[in-house]
């Protein structure tokens, strides 16, 4: 049909996204292109990547002196609880950044809060924040922002195109320490922190004076406690903004907040008449005034946490474990506001002791994420502990990823702990796992380790450590024994330490899927062998590397692909998928 010169063609209105809770959200795949022109010199690069770099520098430091005017003038318990409330709260099975493709307001900028808030004595202030809330928030949006594009300092010393590689090695890390918050499933997550204190359960006990489990126990459940209080709150909220007259807002505000002074009829007609007897204004009078009481949420008296857990646990009990991982305000005066991002000490205490027996947090979204790092900060405590679990958190590993390849390729011939000999060396390797299963050999490494504070910071020395132990002497070690069973075609019996014997013939085999397995999460990094490769950590061609996978993200995997030939597929194609992935700037 032609076009009418006249006719106006109505444009087309973006689909608004109002997805149904747990409902699958689709997405349309971005390319994103190379900001700089292929014909700017490496030098302007790094120039101009320098400029940006100075500039959030500058502005870094008027955000956080911005902040720091905010925590002098309004009371602190209220500036973090107001967040929460307000800018992070979501229906139960929606996620906003799934839907939208990106946060307004990211969990860890309620991390970032409460470390600012114990730099300085609390100030007890019932002002509200009101016509300062949009900047308040900008504020914190943008001081996150800034130490972020702070990282394109990193260039200064770049050199050549490898320097520039390791420096986006380091970034990466930063920004999943920066912002990445449970890398699993929270029943992932507290499962194995409860298995890990399992493995070490009597002597932790002995060493530190309380239980592991119960310690998990109160941590756990004060995500649920906050989660009861938010609800609890919203309900009070709820009613007397559901009011239909100005005597129904007043019963229903103070039958809801027993601790406001009731108003007798004369009082009320006088706050009536004041704000102009309009009852949409009543409301919003009565809903600022109950932010107030909005740090109450998340402040949790020893008792109430008795009663949360039926009286489980005593009350003695729990304030011990909390103490201990508590700070009180102004104890972190002397922390470097660098660090706030990339070595928050809120993460080691997550608590703030307001007076004996009471507690507050508003970053009981990470618990589950912090469950196993506050188990081995506790077990740090005593080498002698410390070592136990090492080992102990080893065999548990490779346990637990023999008993998902059994689960998930139950036709599979399994075998663990193979003891072999190359015939030039006068060595002795191990493999964890060799899954058979027709005619592909899936060869698994497995590595408990830890990623370190300094690892986690983008410490150059230690984070190249890091990744060699957790990627390349995994896969090192799997593709070793690839290529002893290629180049050694026959029926092999192994050793193990068990004294079992194991009987494979790689006559049979045609196709090697080796694999490294971690505990922790390395975030992109784990999945990016390419970047490994022009950092020059290893000298390793692609080909020579196996990509690594955690065990939470394997299980997941799992999970979601129920045939054998699937996963099968899915992990021989997993390191053609880390090679054509490609890094973004400067490459």
């Amino acid at each position: 049909m032609p076009k009418s010169r006249n006719r106006k063609i109505p444009k087309k209105k973006p689909k608004k996204r109002n997805p149904k809770p747990y409902e699958v959200v689709k997405h349309e795949f971005v390319q994103m292109e190379n900001p700089f022109p292929a014909d700017i010199p490496f030098e302007k690069r790094v120039e101009f990547l320098l400029e940006i770099g100075n500039k959030a520098k500058n502005d870094f430091e008027s955000d956080f002196q911005k902040l720091v005017s905010y925590f002098k003038e309004y009371d602190s318990l209220y500036l973090c609880s107001f967040c929460v409330y307000y800018f992070s709260l979501n229906k139960k099975g929606i996620d906003e950044e799934a839907v939208n493709g990106f946060l307004d307001f990211a969990p860890f900028h309620l991390e970032i809060l409460q470390c600012i808030s114990l730099m300085f004595a609390q100030n007890i202030s019932p002002k509200p924040l009101h016509e300062n809330i949009d900047d308040f928030k900008t504020t914190i949006k943008n001081f996150s922002h800034n130490h972020s594009f702070m990282s394109f300092l990193l260039v200064e010393k770049a050199q050549t195109q490898e320097d520039i590689s390791t420096m986006l090695l380091r970034t990466e890390m930063m920004s999943h320490t920066r912002a990445v918050r449970n890398w699993a499933f929270v029943q992932q997550m507290e499962a194995i922190a409860y298995d890990l204190a399992k493995l070490v359960e009597d002597h932790f006990a002995t060493s530190q004076g309380f239980n592991p489990k119960i310690f998990l126990d109160i941590l756990f459940s004060l995500v649920s406690l906050t989660e009861e209080k938010i609800n609890i709150h919203l309900r009070k909220t709820a009613s007397f903004c559901k009011a239909k007259t100005s005597e129904e807002v007043f019963d229903k505000y103070e039958e809801s907040f027993e601790n406001v002074d009731h108003t007798n009829d004369s009082a009320r007609k006088e706050i009536w008449e004041m704000y102009g007897k309009n009852i949409k204004t009543l409301k919003a009078l009565f809903l600022q005034h109950s932010d107030l009481f909005l740090s109450d949420i998340f402040t949790h008296t020893s008792s109430e946490i008795y009663n949360h857990l039926l009286g489980k646990i005593p009350e003695n009990e729990i304030c011990n474990i909390l103490d201990k991982l508590s700070f009180k305000f102004g104890e972190l005066s002397q922390t470097n506001k660098d660090h706030v991002f990339l070595d928050n000490p809120v993460h080691s205490n997550p608590f703030i002791k307001i007076n004996e027996g009471k507690y507050f947090s508003v970053i009981a979204h990470m618990f589950s994420h912090l469950g196993v790092d506050l188990l081995e900060k506790f077990i740090s405590n005593d080498n002698e502990l410390k070592k136990e679990y090492a080992s102990k958190k080893g065999k548990y590993l490779e346990a637990k990823v023999e008993q998902l390849f059994k689960q998930s390729f139950p036709d599979a011939q399994i075998f663990s702990g193979s003891l072999w000999k190359f015939s030039t060396e006068n060595k002795e390797f191990e493999n964890d796992l060799v899954v058979l299963i027709e005619d592909f050999a899936i060869i698994v490494e497995c590595k408990s380790g830890t990623v370190s504070p300094p690892a986690r910071r983008g410490a150059t020395e230690r984070l190249f450590k890091t990744l060699q132990e957790l990627i390349i002497d995994p896969s090192e070690q799997a593709i070793r024994f690839e290529n002893y069973l290629k180049q050694n075609k026959k029926i092999h019996i192994f050793r193990t330490k068990s004294g079992a014997k194991n009987q494979i013939d790689s006559t049979k085999i045609k196709y090697y899927v080796p694999l490294g397995v971690t505990l922790s999460t390395l975030g992109f990094i784990g999945c990016n062998l390419k970047s490994l490769i022009n950092s020059k950590i290893t000298s390793h061609k692609l080909d020579e590397l196996a990509p690594s996978i955690s065990l939470t993200d394997l299980e997941v995997i799992f999970e979601i692909l129920p045939l054998q030939a699937e996963k099968i597929h899915y992990l021989a194609r997993r390191r053609e998928f880390e090679g054509n992935y490609s890094g973004l700037i400067l490459q």
